[in-house]
């Protein structure tokens, strides 16, 4: 492991060190405890189940992790051809005149070059390059405007509603100059929740795993506008710190003028990736109080949990359904398929299948293992039930294979019992 440096471990001390587990102030197992940080989350990438929490829903300003948003946009643009990474794309005369004030992070660019969308996807997600971010919008909405109601209707469509996005780079309003909106405040930005930045980390990890190797460049070259290339520095100092033997593989950094720094982190605990994001930490003069806000958030929430693999084959506390064709005019059910749980380290916690949802349609014969419906996986430690978009499911199956009932049987059920059967499908 990479030895600490005075300046991280007085950040690590300042940022809190004993993790707290499953206390009333979060709903999740961790509570960061995290010092001059508003909010922090860290969340499973590949369950969701939310693993600490500290303020996780208060909707905050989120600077440049906005461009999270955009590049899902980009990546699903790209996936249904609407436009291509070797595609290049001309620069208005007002982009190119916005992408050239260094006041805030830029790249700069001239309409006398065409750039390619691999060009500005890099400039975007590397150095932060605003200019980058509002031609990118352009591109896929026609305007700055049009971009940002596309961008609404995607976070509505995850469950994230009443969001106002005021630019696609996570500028302030009054920072969007010509391209602000005239009808709101300048002062006024972009804002999520930590969990709700998580709903969309997550969704462009699993939907588009390939942006990590975007976010894993710590530099990358783009043209010049004086000619030649210019060499760009990622923003996430995270990248090959292997402070607590963690492995950071991305994603991205935002500052927000009045209330700190953000950061959205990919990494892993104990084999599994997880999403981490902390919102408004320290202020701008503290770069890197974002970046150890993160670690110690993850660092705790690593060493109060343990991995618990759910194996297949649990029943739920109602495990048979009465169903009119079975022989035996009932069929027994399952679980099928494994699940992962974090738990508590030193707590010993089961699992059970809990709100079973069975299809009206099942019929005999059945095959042994033939799905029958769905349940959500529930743990012992309540705690450990905290999730951003719901418990994860798996399949409901028939325990055994069951035959058919005779013609006479099904009729006559049909007739004069249907009322005693949960199914009552013949066909």
């Amino acid at each position: 492991m990479r030895k600490v440096t005075k300046q991280m471990m007085a950040g690590l001390m300042a940022a809190g060190v004993l993790a707290s587990v499953g206390t009333s102030a979060s709903a999740a197992l961790v509570d960061p405890g995290l010092q001059s940080t508003k909010a922090g989350v860290v969340v499973d990438a590949q369950t969701g189940q939310v693993i600490a929490d500290q303020n996780g829903t208060e909707r905050l300003p989120i600077a440049s992790t906005t461009k999270l948003i955009t590049m899902y946009m980009v990546k699903e643009a790209i996936k249904s051809g609407k436009i291509s990474l070797s595609q290049k794309v001309k620069v208005p005369e007002d982009i190119a005149a916005f992408s050239q004030d260094l006041s805030v992070a830029n790249t700069p660019m001239t309409a006398e070059k065409t750039y390619t969308v691999q060009q500005l996807i890099d400039a975007m997600m590397v150095p932060s390059s605003n200019g980058a971010a509002l031609l990118l919008a352009n591109l896929l909405g026609g305007s700055q405007a049009k971009f940002k109601k596309m961008m609404e209707a995607k976070l509505e469509s995850w469950g994230i509603a009443g969001v106002k996005i005021y630019s696609p780079s996570g500028l302030t309003n009054g920072d969007m100059k010509k391209f602000k909106d005239s009808s709101a405040d300048e002062d006024v930005e972009n804002e999520m929740s930590a969990r709700e930045l998580a709903v969309v980390a997550r969704r462009l990890v699993l939907d588009f795993p390939d942006v990590l190797k975007t976010a894993q460049q710590k530099t990358v070259e783009f043209p010049a506008v004086s000619g030649g290339t210019e060499t760009m520095n990622n923003t996430n100092e995270l990248l090959g710190n292997e402070t607590f033997d963690l492995n950071w593989l991305g994603l991205k950094t935002g500052t927000t003028p009045n209330a700190g720094g953000n950061f959205v982190g990919v990494t892993k605990i104990q084999g599994r990736p997880v999403v981490s994001v902390v919102l408004n930490s320290g202020d701008n003069a503290d770069a890197a109080a974002k970046f150890n806000a993160t670690l110690t958030m993850v660092k705790k929430a690593d060493d109060a949990v343990k991995v618990q693999k759910v194996a297949s084959g649990l029943k739920p506390a109602k495990n048979t359904v009465s169903v009119l064709t079975a022989k035996d005019g009932k069929i027994s059910y399952k679980t099928k398929g494994t699940a992962t749980f974090f738990v508590p380290a030193g707590e010993s916690a089961t699992t059970k299948a809990v709100n079973a949802k069975l299809s009206k349609k099942i019929t005999a014969p059945l095959k042994q293992n033939e799905k029958l419906g769905t349940a959500q996986l529930e743990s012992s430690f309540a705690a450990a039930n905290d999730w951003l978009t719901g418990a994860p499911e798996v399949e409901l199956v028939s325990v055994s294979e069951e035959p058919r009932a005779n013609w006479f049987a099904t009729t006559w059920r049909g007739m004069f019992g249907k009322s005693n059967y949960d199914i009552t499908a013949t066909k």
